[in-house]
């Protein structure tokens, strides 16, 4: 699949604020500055009776004017729960959105699919007909827990149930567990807060009232506990939440380099039990982390620390690090801001995207999406 393929319905030099991928890789979630969410399905295009390509087209555009900030961050809930996507906003909103379809591959999909591709697929006629808005998709609940803009949002693994993790900018963790899957409207908050006594080496963190805070997932398989990983500045935490109550098991002080304003764990670990976890910094610099053996505390518990495998020195203004499904491939993405269409297509979307592979080759895919930082 080509990314210059993407419909282009998104207006000339209209900034994209972030970007999303569906767990299943055919589904893309798009917000631009507009507070508009463009959702785009990966569609087969039949050229001939014998052959076909796959093509990104926008099914859906959402709009809601009750949402108050610039969206800057998005993230997908496991297939296993429905077509839901959580949003966070410059202005401390978090909004959460469930499509009413059964599924993007339901008969009302198959039968708009079909009369989109019986010829060659064009904007105008894309455009009559397009579904969008509340036709398909449901603003479930808004809520506006933090103090900051929201900085980081990520929902975890489906074996922990329908739950996710946000941050904003004062270093404050927020934990959201749905209590009712039948309608997903209420959700139970528990708030995680570095305190004093987390091994914190510079104490400048836990008082500062601004600071650059992101978090992501553990990915260990151990379904009596669970992992977050939180960096603030040049900090990173590792906090496990066993019965009750979260705890702060080790602190990493990251010295020489800038804050830390991307975290992203690698999903999978192949022959080894050495999971791999990155992080990006301000001054462009890459680091891969992994999990040492775990160390025995007791009869009872483990505790995995990290230590520090590789750093890069980055090229141009990365924001984003994601860990490919496969877990040893890892995409920097790079960009300048906003799309640049040419000919009713997305030609270039003005980023780049750098793919760090096991044995750290390098290599880079030009004009893929474009993003502009919050």
């Amino acid at each position: 699949m080509i990314f210059c393929d993407i419909i282009n319905e998104i207006k000339k030099n209209e900034y994209i604020t972030e970007i999303s991928y569906h767990p299943s890789g055919n589904r893309l979630l798009i917000s631009d500055v507009k507070q508009n969410f463009h959702i785009f399905d990966l569609l087969p295009h039949f050229s001939s009776s014998t052959s076909f390509r796959l093509m990104w087209v926008e099914s859906s555009i959402i709009y809601d004017n009750s949402i108050s900030g610039m969206i800057s961050r998005i993230s997908w809930a496991p297939e296993c729960f429905g077509q839901l996507f959580v949003a966070g906003t410059t202005e401390r909103s978090i909004s959460i959105w469930f499509e009413t379809r059964k599924g993007y591959n339901d008969a009302c999909h198959l039968i708009r699919n079909q009369n989109m591709f019986e010829g060659e697929l064009n904007v105008e006629r894309y455009a009559n007909i397009q579904v969008i808005g509340d036709n398909s998709w449901r603003l479930l609940t808004t809520f506006s827990p933090f103090k900051g803009k929201i900085s980081s949002i990520k929902f975890a693994d489906k074996d922990h149930g329908l739950i996710f993790a946000a941050c904003d900018s004062s270093g404050v963790v927020g934990v959201f567990k749905c209590i009712n899957l039948a309608n997903k409207v209420e959700w139970d908050l528990e708030t995680i807060r570095v305190r004093k006594n987390d091994h914190i080496l510079d104490l400048n963190t836990v008082n500062s009232e601004e600071c650059i805070c992101c978090l992501d997932w553990i990915p260990y398989k151990i379904s009596t506990w669970l992992g977050i990983t939180v960096a603030i500045n040049n900090h990173i935490y590792t906090f496990i939440k066993k019965s009750r109550f979260w705890t702060c098991i080790e602190t990493i002080a990251v010295n020489n380099v800038g804050a830390i304003k991307d975290v992203s764990w690698s999903k999978l670990a192949l022959f080894s039990d050495n999971y791999k976890f990155a992080s990006l910094h301000e001054d462009n610099t890459l680091i891969i982390w992994r999990c040492v053996e775990p160390i025995k505390l007791n009869d009872l518990e483990r505790k995995r620390t990290i230590s520090q495998l590789k750093k890069f020195e980055m090229t141009g203004m990365t924001e984003r690090i994601y860990w490919h499904p496969l877990g040893q491939i890892l995409a920097c993405i790079e960009c300048n801001g906003h799309a640049q269409p040419k000919g009713g297509k997305l030609t270039n979307l003005g980023k780049n995207i750098s793919f760090f592979s096991d044995k750290m080759l390098i290599h880079s895919l030009i004009n893929t999406l474009g993003v502009c930082p919050p």
